[in-house]
């Protein structure tokens, strides 16, 4: 055998085999003391009940240091983290930027130790994001070096390859989008918005479809979905229920990525990557793929990607983590305080009247509190005596996917990779509202 071959072997072994324990971490669901959930997130549960404890107030002295060293760099720059690969991302700030991590950060501690006014600790507001962060922090932290099993050594050029010749046409995007889809999709979105941009980052999207992989394919996990519709009192219709965040999902990633303002968004790589979706080799489909994997797997340079997981977790600890505190807090302030949702709701109002949904006064400012945090809806909608209307309100909630309490966030925080200020994430979030709010409203009409 000579060496090309005995290469070849090797780097296939090493595709499959690294493939195959990214797929049992983060796509099969194993089932421990009774429960069913993957085993990603049995080990990072398992880590946060050893550090429990502790979590907030090393979290807290996190986002201090990093915000403290944000701040002294900002008024007297310091040389090493404009030169430093790791730090540079983290520490290239504009006021805004800067102004949002003291925020997050002062809102955070604040939380950590239960000081400062009601309004912004309680659970309502800086609460409810305070609880999320510690729900997410080891899930995360862990995903972003333990998902290198699946982007780093194949997996991702597999699939891609095998369905380019289906999502290209279909969908304008690349076939490794597939695996975006399915990570966020058993996982939660969040996390599908953070590989999508270390995906563009390593050559494999332009910008433009790293906004629409993170704006229509980061969804919602389907065990989220039944929170929500247990929330709702609608688990009985989980089917059609489903069905319609289904169809809505396809719809979205049908037709947003054709229109504006997803269609104007440059269609150009990462300069500072090869382009890699667009490999093309003779012979059968299949083993095309296998060939992509295993050269994938070949090249795999175990430096390189433990220093992009170092740089990854730490610009989500001192970055992403106060920029979504930040956010979800005063945007659940506005919620709880201010009458601005009841104002601007009053389209929603007029247009379910005239759908004939029963409560529509009550449904109109619970579609809207989606575009804050995913869970509102549910909340606000429980307490709605028709069914039909917690059925259209849970559907429709799963769809509008633009959350600022995480999905929407993160996406700012990476403006100048996806292209999508705050303006764009609120006509897009509109945009997948009304789609989503026509397949559910069919829907129920069907069922109910």
């Amino acid at each position: 055998m000579n060496e090309k071959n005995t290469r070849y072997i090797k780097n296939v072994s090493l595709f499959v085999g690294c493939s195959l324990i990214g797929i049992i971490l983060f796509l099969i669901p194993v089932k421990m003391n009774g429960n069913s959930d993957l085993l990603i997130a049995v080990i990072a549960n398992g880590i946060t009940s050893v550090i429990g404890p502790v979590l907030p107030y090393v979290l807290s002295a996190i986002f201090a240091a990093g915000t403290i060293l944000a701040v002294i760099h900002w008024f007297r720059p310091i040389k090493a983290l404009n030169t430093n690969p790791l730090l540079k991302e983290s520490y290239e700030l504009t006021s805004f930027k800067l102004v949002i991590r003291i925020l997050g950060t002062v809102f955070f501690i604040m939380c950590t130790f239960q000081i400062g006014p009601e309004f912004i600790i309680s659970g309502a507001t800086g609460g409810t994001l305070y609880s999320l962060m510690l729900t997410l922090a080891a899930w995360h932290i862990v995903s972003f070096y333990l998902f290198s099993f699946l982007m780093d050594f194949g997996a991702m050029d597999f699939v891609g390859t095998l369905i380019k010749n289906v999502m290209r046409p279909v969908f304008t995007l690349p076939g490794n989008s597939a695996i975006d889809c399915m990570a966020s999709w058993v996982g939660n979105g969040p996390f599908g918005v953070i590989v999508t941009k270390m995906q563009y980052q390593e050559g494999y999207y332009t910008k433009r479809e790293s906004a629409v992989v993170a704006s229509c394919f980061s969804i919602v996990s389907i065990s989220f979905c039944t929170i929500v519709a247990r929330t709702l009192g609608i688990i009985d219709k989980f089917g059609p229920y489903y069905l319609s965040i289904t169809i809505t999902t396809i719809l979205c990633a049908l037709i947003l990525p054709r229109i504006w303002p997803l269609n104007q968004i440059a269609d150009t790589y990462n300069p500072e990557a090869p382009k890699r979706y667009d490999t093309r080799e003779k012979g059968h489909l299949f083993w095309q793929a296998v060939k992509c994997g295993a050269d994938k797997a070949g090249e795999a340079d175990f430096g390189h990607i433990i220093k992009r997981c170092n740089q990854t977790a730490l610009d989500f600890l001192i970055t992403v983590f106060p920029t979504m505190m930040a956010y979800g807090t005063l945007l659940l302030m506005v919620s709880v305080y201010t009458p601005v949702i009841q104002v601007i709701s009053m389209p929603v109002k007029w247009i379910l009247a005239l759908l004939e949904i029963p409560e529509a006064t009550a449904a109109a400012p619970a579609l809207l509190t989606g575009f804050i945090d995913m869970y509102l809806p549910a909340v606000a909608g429980s307490s709605i005596t028709s069914q039909m209307t917690r059925f259209i309100i849970g559907s429709v909630s799963i769809g509008q996917l633009i959350y600022m309490t995480e999905t929407g966030s993160i996406i700012l925080k990476n403006r100048e990779i996806f292209e999508l200020p705050l303006w764009k994430l609120i006509v897009i979030f509109l945009m997948r509202t009304v789609i989503s709010l026509c397949v559910a409203v069919l829907m129920a009409k069907i069922i109910f």
